[in-house]
């Protein structure tokens, strides 16, 4: 009777092991490009959700978008009091732009995810059906969008361009990056660069 029991539980394991052979890989979380980029409407919602992550999202109640940003770049003037308990200490200290704390971080996240997706838009809304004058709209959005994406950059991480127009600033990404390039990465380009880029997506 052990022998039964044994083979039976031994027979039961087995099944269940080969059973997980054939298991959906497709996630569930996000679409390839090319499901993705099929028409107009479709390329516009993901440009509604670049706005939706731009303001709306955040890792704390101090860091709720884009909006919690701007609030906070007030801070570092002489007419706006906000009580210390509150998040984002780096703004008392005036240490925005060189420390590494929150603050930084989820500027650069918002940014750089709103980018990558404004990326993704442009390079795929001429292929996309629909009507040419809605794809010109979606486009020109993105590109504003990233744009004032790099207009943020530019003026928190690097010095003043009228400083020095050649100081580091951030890098430049203008096609949709993955894991593996976001990985590898590419070279901050001068503040000036930055503006340029920023001024020609703005302009376009």
């Amino acid at each position: 009777m052990k022998l039964n029991l044994k083979t039976i539980c031994l027979g039961a394991f087995a099944s269940c092991t080969l059973a997980a052979c054939d298991l959906d890989t497709t996630p569930t979380t996000s679409l390839d490009t090319s499901a993705v980029f099929q028409s107009t409407d479709n390329a516009d919602a993901v440009l509604r959700g670049v706005w939706y992550y731009m303001f709306n999202s955040g890792s704390t109640y101090a860091s709720v978008g884009l909006n919690s940003l701007l609030i906070n770049d007030d801070f570092g003037g002489s007419d706006v009091v906000r009580a210390r308990s509150y998040g984002f200490s780096s703004s008392y200290s005036l240490t925005n732009g060189f420390s590494r704390g929150e603050y930084n971080g989820v500027m650069w996240d918002i940014m750089y995810t709103a980018i990558n997706n404004c990326n993704a838009v442009i390079a795929n809304i001429d292929h996309v059906e629909g009507d040419g004058s809605e794809k010109n709209r979606i486009k020109g959005q993105a590109l504003a969008t990233r744009g004032y994406a790099y207009m943020m950059l530019a003026s928190h991480y690097s010095f003043s361009i009228e400083k020095d127009p050649d100081a580091v600033c951030v890098p430049i990404w203008l096609e949709p990056s993955d894991y593996d390039s976001a990985l590898h990465g590419i070279p901050a380009s001068s503040v000036s660069e930055v503006y340029a880029q920023a001024l020609s997506d703005l302009k376009d």
